[in-house]
């Protein structure tokens, strides 16, 4: 494994500007690195103030053998996508936070220590950093995991709808009532999922009492104040991994099935991909089976599929 050390004068640079760019510039800096730019799309122009490089791209003068990109973007999907693109401009010190399975776990472990690292101040001086690579299935950063059941991806939310009806006759009595409660939000856009919304709003503090959601799912008053008080324990569980394990979601997606509409259906996962949403990420981790996989592909009319609807390298 190639590695390189984040040293003292090293040549870093930050990419995103806000709160986690802030912190690990003024953390690095207090320890004695020294920090030569922040980078921004945002930025409409290039300009150096107090010493700091402030622009949307690269200076064309660097060393980009020698340069360290640090991405500090909020939504953590969008680490990868950062990263082909410093793989197009030659570089490969990048420091981030690698969402999919597209390197050894050693390696993506390293590299989300560092970052851990980083932010929290304690970078230690002899800290090998993995060099990121180019490979062939890095081009593709949407794919999580393949076996020979299905695949893990990250799903457009707006390809993504609630289950469809679910009423049987083996259901029992308080199944139907539940899902006669529920069958207002049966094949809607999860985007439209109000009740839901609701609820991680409510624990999120930009709404009130989700009295919508918990009269779809209980009747009495006592029934509802202890799904709430099981599901703030659930939110809980969700914000302390989104914001230090963010694969607890990798690893156990949504359970999506295909619909011949042309979107999934979620048949397990919904409360999941609904906080996600909320906290802004417009990609979600989902799993389903390569058929549907592959009518997904299909529908977007992408080419070059083999058997198994996995993409052909056009490298």
């Amino acid at each position: 494994m190639n590695s390189f050390l984040l040293e003292k004068n090293s040549d870093i640079y930050l990419y995103g500007d806000n709160y986690i760019a802030h912190r690990i510039h003024y953390t690095l800096s207090q320890m004695g690195y020294c920090i030569r730019g922040i980078l921004d799309r945002n930025y409409k122009e290039s300009i150096y103030k107090s010493g700091i490089w402030y622009g949307s791209q690269l200076p064309v003068e660097i060393d980009r053998q020698k340069v360290v990109v640090i991405i500090c973007l909020q939504n953590a999907l969008g680490h990868e996508t950062v990263v082909k693109d410093l793989l197009e401009l030659d570089i490969h010190n990048i420091v981030y936070l690698p969402m999919g399975f597209h390197r050894p776990m050693y390696e993506a472990d390293q590299l989300r220590n560092a970052y851990r690292l980083i932010f929290e101040g304690n970078m230690e001086a002899n800290y090998h950093i993995p060099v990121t690579s180019r490979r062939d299935d890095l081009r593709d950063a949407l794919i999580i995991l393949e076996d020979e059941v299905g695949i893990s991806f990250f799903c457009p939310v707006d390809k993504l709808y609630t289950s469809s009806t679910k009423k049987n006759d083996a259901m029992s009595s308080w199944e139907k009532k539940q899902n006669d409660r529920l069958s207002p939000y049966f094949e809607i856009p999860i985007l439209n999922f109000k009740p839901y919304f609701e609820l991680f709003s409510y624990f999120l503090g930009s709404s009130e009492y989700p009295q919508e959601y918990l009269s779809i799912q209980r009747e009495s008053a006592e029934q509802k104040k202890v799904l709430l008080e099981d599901r703030k324990k659930l939110f809980d569980v969700y914000e302390k991994n989104f914001k230090y394990n963010f694969n607890f979601f990798t690893f156990s997606p949504a359970r999506v099935v295909w619909n011949k509409r042309g979107y999934f259906n979620i048949v397990d996962g919904a409360h999941r991909s609904v906080y996600l949403i909320a906290k802004g990420l417009d990609l979600l981790p989902v799993r389903t089976r390569w058929e549907d996989y592959y009518c997904y592909q299909k529908s977007l009319r992408v080419e070059n599929y083999d058997e198994k609807g996995r993409m052909e390298s056009s490298v």
